[in-house]
C-alpha cells in the first residue's frame, strides 16, 4: 500500500477494536438470570425447514438434516419438536399381546396415555405371583388326591 492510501486508513488503537458494555447498564447479574431465548438467532430457515417437515401430517415423511459437525443440528431439531409436543395432544400408549390364533400377528391394544408402564407393572406382578402359585398348586395335597383319584 503507498503512502496515501495509509493516510487514508490510518491506525486503530487496540480499545477501537472491541465493543465496550457498560454492566451498569445490564438489569441482571449473571446471563444464567435470563430466559432461554425463544429461537436460534440466524437460523430461520432451518427453523421454517423444520417446521414445514413437521407439519406433514402423514406418515412417510421425515426431516433430513444436514450441516457441519458440532454446529447444534440434534439440539435445534429436539428443542423445536419438544417444544411441538408440549403443545399437543400426548398420543395413546399402544401394547402388543399375543394372538393365540394367529401367533404371527399380535393383537395391538390401544390404551390411554400413560396406562401402558402401568400395564406392563401390573403383567410383571402378575407372573411373579403366578410363578409362586402354580408350583404351590401342584405340591397341594388335594391336587395329589385328585391325581390319584384318576390313576
Amino acid at each position: 500500500m503507498n503512502d496515501a492510501g495509509r493516510d487514508l486508513v490510518g491506525q486503530l488503537p487496540a480499545a477501537a477494536l472491541r465493543r465496550y458494555c457498560d454492566p451498569a447498564g445490564f438489569q441482571f447479574a449473571s446471563t444464567a438470570e435470563l430466559p432461554d431465548p425463544e429461537h436460534v438467532l440466524g437460523q430461520e430457515r432451518a427453523i421454517a425447514a423444520i417446521e414445514f417437515g413437521a407439519d406433514m401430517g402423514r406418515d412417510g415423511y421425515n426431516l433430513f438434516v444436514l450441516g457441519q459437525t458440532a454446529a447444534g443440528k440434534h439440539n435445534l431439531v429436539q428443542h423445536f419438536l419438544s417444544e411441538r409436543a408440549a403443545k399437543e395432544k400426548p398420543p395413546s400408549d399402544w401394547v402388543y399381546v399375543n394372538n393365540f390364533a394367529q401367533p404371527h400377528k399380535p393383537k395391538a391394544i390401544e390404551l390411554p396415555t400413560g396406562r401402558g408402564a402401568q400395564f406392563r407393572d401390573a403383567m410383571a406382578l402378575m407372573i411373579d405371583e403366578l410363578r409362586t402359585a402354580i408350583p404351590a398348586i401342584f405340591d397341594s395335597e388335594e391336587y395329589r388326591a385328585r391325581r390319584n383319584s384318576i390313576n
